[in-house]
């Protein structure tokens, strides 16, 4: 738009120089002088103009320049977005991934919890019945001592009623004297409440009788079995 109006003023000074040089046409100087001066300003008028030019083809690369920049900012721009969603995908699967792991592992951690209480329960039913066992045997063994003593044992040599793990001999020693209260020997198996109830005495006064602290007795140890209440 510049341009154009730098040509009109062109066109327009023209015409005014013209109508001057016809006005003034009888006189030889002033003719020379406007042509002169007409020639210089048409120069001039041709340099701004070729100026003007260089400026607005200097402005139309630099627009040219920034619209490139621009252009290539946008390209990596969208290739940034891209490559953010790309990584958002994959993390999304991994997400997933990992939550479909924790609920395998945790389906497997409730079977494994299952079968170790099936296992604590068939524990402590086979230790309830191992308990019934042996105090079931213990009372057949207390019925059996108190049958009347045969010739044999006649002489005194009567013993103390055992566990059914080992005979009564080998488990329970005759005392020296009768002011002396028998004596059991632990065997394989015993506990000391089912010793205490075998002999129908309670458990705290069987600890008092052998000076124990807690019910922990070991094989062949010698309990003393205080008198029945």
């Amino acid at each position: 738009m510049s341009a154009l109006r730098v040509i009109a003023g062109l066109v327009l000074i023209s015409v005014s120089l013209y109508c001057l040089n016809a006005q003034t046409r009888g006189t030889g100087d002033g003719n020379s002088n406007l042509a002169e001066q007409y020639a210089a300003f048409r120069t001039e008028v041709i340099r701004a103009t070729t100026e003007q030019r260089a400026a607005y083809a200097e402005d139309l690369r630099t627009r040219q320049d920034l619209l490139q920049r621009f252009s290539e900012q946008q390209e990596a721009h969208t290739e940034y977005i891209l490559r953010l969603e790309s990584e958002i995908i994959g993390l999304k699967q991994r997400i997933t991934s990992l939550e479909s792991a924790d609920t395998g592992r945790e389906q497997r951690l409730g079977q494994r919890f299952g079968a170790l209480g099936d296992g604590l329960a068939a524990e402590r039913r086979a230790r309830l019945k191992a308990d019934r066992r042996i105090v079931a045997e213990i009372s057949k063994e207390i019925a059996a001592s108190v049958a009347p003593p045969s010739r044999s044992a006649s002489s005194g040599d009567t013993q103390a009623p055992g566990l059914a793990a080992v005979s009564p001999t080998e488990a329970v020693e005759t005392p020296t004297s009768r002011a002396e209260p028998p004596t059991y020997r632990v065997v394989k198996g015993d506990t000391l409440g089912a010793i205490a109830k075998a002999f129908k005495v309670s458990l705290r006064d069987l600890m008092t009788s052998n000076k124990l602290t807690s019910h922990t007795i070991y094989i062949d140890q010698k309990l003393k079995i205080p008198p029945e209440q």
